[in-house]
């Protein structure tokens, strides 16, 4: 505690405290004016107190400093207030060292500051873990998606031998995993010729009448590579043929993959792909499309066309789901083909028995009997 004149500034009494936060005896510092205590910086402020009247309140200054004898700066919370002693008044400080607390006080601050430093970097490797989580919980949702349609696909195959309505519901399997899209099944016309022609039947019983609009003269092939009939549509986007329509061998996706045997194509940005080209009578352009053939080593059988209005529909995980689906097609078709194929010759076989003119018996290399006509028995 220091007392000291207001207005004059000359100090007239310090206790023991002051002497050891001063490190001046109490002679010494009875010597000094209160603003001569305090570095350059802080005496405009020691000045403003000194020039403060009795009538003041208690004043508090933070974040003040002063210089002890040895020229060391010592960090003072400073307090005034001003009292009569025999009619003259005097002023009060109290100064207390803040050292410590200044200390506390950095310390603090850098422990929040490391604080901050870790929750944002926790925070960021969390958000960074989160990411990766979402990221391969939303694969681990498209290859169970991929897997179900595959599933689909096999369960299509079980359900039946007729081509035609294999091929109509291996294609409303795929519409229905790729929802908001078309689907386009195509056979090679090379293909179909070895049944009824898609392109001018009416027997199908999903041909769109639609159908019937579209020629193979429309959309004619100019090289050696097999027309697209299309055997089977879903979808009703807008972006494709309808069954029975003719699609050239050599033009647009279906006809790149055809052509080039290429296992995927995929035309993220359709009306800039070179290969994509819109076919006759379709009269909106789609935003991706994806093609893959349908093929058994050499034996070409179709193309599988996916079509979407938006761009950038689809990635390799997609193209790679719809090529195992097209592979287990095409061996359901070309076992389907084979197995009508000998059901035919078996039932000509035995018409021709039935109507020979002649008694016949036909046996087994073991000698037993396979097959007796009528005029045998």
């Amino acid at each position: 505690i220091l007392s000291f004149r207001p207005g004059e500034g000359q100090i007239i009494e310090a206790n023991m405290q002051a002497e050891r936060l001063l490190g001046r005896s109490r002679g010494e510092i009875l010597r000094l004016k209160f603003i001569e205590m305090f570095p350059a910086e802080h005496r405009e402020q020691a000045q403003w107190l000194v020039s403060q009247t009795g009538g003041s309140a208690n004043i508090r200054l933070e974040d003040m400093a002063v210089r002890r004898a040895d020229g060391m700066l010592v960090p003072i919370s400073l307090s005034c207030n001003w009292v009569h002693v025999e009619g003259a008044a005097v002023a009060q400080a109290i100064m207390r060292d803040v050292t410590q607390l200044r200390q506390m006080q950095r310390e603090l601050q850098s422990y929040a500051e490391q604080l901050e430093e870790r929750v944002a970097s926790r925070t960021k490797e969390l958000q960074i873990s989160e990411d990766r989580y979402r990221t391969l919980f939303l694969q681990e949702q498209q290859r169970a998606q991929h897997l179900s349609l595959i599933n689909s696909v096999q369960q299509c195959a079980l359900s039946t031998r007729d081509v035609d309505e294999f091929l109509h519901q291996v294609t409303v399997a795929i519409q229905s995993h790729f929802r908001h899209c078309d689907v386009v099944f195509y056979l090679c016309r090379d293909e179909t010729e070895q049944r009824d022609d898609l392109a001018s039947t009416t027997s199908m019983t999903r041909q769109s009448p639609a159908a019937s609009e579209y020629s193979p003269s429309e959309y004619s092939h100019n090289g050696h590579c097999p027309e697209l009939v299309v055997a089977a549509q879903m979808g009703g986007h807008g972006l494709s043929l309808p069954v029975g329509a003719v699609h050239a061998g050599d033009a647009g996706l279906p006809g790149h993959v055809i052509h080039t045997g290429q296992m995927l194509a995929i035309a993220n940005d359709a009306p800039e792909d070179a290969r994509y080209r819109r076919p006759p009578g379709v009269h909106r352009d789609a935003g991706s499309e994806m093609c893959v053939p349908v093929r058994m080593e050499d034996d070409r059988i179709g193309v599988i066309s996916v079509l979407s209005e938006e761009r950038g529909a689809f990635d390799p995980r997609d193209a790679v789901a719809l090529q195992t689906a097209a592979t287990i097609a095409a061996a359901h078709v070309q076992s389907s083909r084979m197995f009508h194929q000998m059901s035919e010759l078996k039932e000509f076989n035995e018409t021709l028995v039935d109507t020979m003119l002649h008694s016949l018996m036909v046996v087994n290399r073991d000698g037993i009997i396979q097959l007796v006509n009528d005029r045998l028995c």
